[in-house]
């Protein structure tokens, strides 16, 4: 059991670059310290949060569809939820881009709120990456497949943000957004990694071809012969 659960923690560990990313922040003084702590508060609690939330459900039908040997079922509940979470991810993204506006609207400081906001922007390239990621994973451990996530993660949420935050955050280079934007590649990596490796890693025909099936609703797919 340990063999599956230590590598799926790591894999689960996504928010740990943030918390990294903070540290490069404390020379631009105590508004910029706030507003990282914000804006990485505000991008969890209204992204991060909501995109795993609602995809706790693929861990569990994708390991019955793979118990029961339904292996296409497997693929199609992958790009399902990848579909649907990525029409999730428009609204987190109208949210994202608003964040001053509504911060101000709760009282929070004006200088606070800009560079929260200013987090949260530059944390949009990264935002279609996460329900890949969060999809990807789960369709891999359904099938006891977990060190190829942890490898990747451990990749994609150290090795690759940690020198590039310190580099973008010189007062050279992006400065205070550099550390987000360096969250954001990061995420755009492990998702890009992921996607090559996880065809490659499987051994039972779960992965196939896009289609249109995900895009229909539970019960049309059902009618449809899914």
């Amino acid at each position: 059991m340990l063999a599956l659960a230590l590598p799926s923690c790591i894999a689960s560990l996504t928010f740990i670059s943030g918390m990294l990313a903070l540290v490069f922040i404390g020379p631009y003084g105590t508004d910029a310290i706030a507003g990282a702590g914000l804006g990485f508060m505000w991008t969890n609690v209204t992204g991060q949060s909501l995109i795993y939330g609602t995809g706790m459900g693929l861990a569990t039908l994708s390991s019955q569809a793979f118990g029961a040997k339904n292996y296409r079922r497997v693929g199609v509940l992958w790009q399902r939820q990848c579909v649907y979470q990525w029409l999730l991810c428009v609204v987190v993204a109208a949210i994202w881009w608003n964040t001053e506006d509504i911060l101000l609207s709760f009282g929070q400081p004006p200088r606070v709120a800009a560079n929260a906001a200013t987090w949260a922007r530059w944390q949009l390239p990264g935002l279609p990456a996460m329900p890949m990621l969060n999809s990807m994973n789960a369709f891999l451990q359904s099938q006891r497949i977990v060190r190829p996530s942890a490898v990747v993660a451990l990749l994609s949420n150290f090795l690759v943000p940690v020198p590039l935050c310190w580099y973008l955050t010189q007062p050279g280079s992006l400065g205070f957004a550099g550390a987000p934007l360096s969250i954001a590649v990061g995420q755009l990596i492990n998702s890009s990694i992921m996607y090559v490796v996880a065809p490659r890693v499987i051994s039972h025909p779960c992965w196939g071809p896009w289609t249109r099936k995900p895009l229909l609703p539970p019960i049309l797919w059902l009618i449809a012969g899914g």
